[in-house]
């Protein structure tokens, strides 16, 4: 059985919830429907990369915020 968090439902909710781009979205849920299984779990490698990547960028974010408040 496939892993379903690799199905097409599951990795375009991931997609709609990152923060890129409108041009790099519709991309990625264009080629979605064709990737096979491989290709989806390097799409979802990648995903999870730039989801810790935003959430990173929320936290040096709020770090500076918070020390320019002092």
């Amino acid at each position: 059985m496939a892993n379903p968090i690799l199905n097409t439902n599951n990795l375009k909710d991931f997609i709609e919830s990152l923060r890129i781009n409108e041009e790099q979205k519709r991309f990625l849920l264009d080629e979605l429907p064709q990737m096979d299984g491989q290709e989806r779990l390097k799409l979802l490698n990648t995903l999870k990369d730039v989801y810790l990547l935003n959430e990173e960028e929320d936290k040096a974010l709020k770090k500076i915020k918070d020390n320019w408040e002092e």
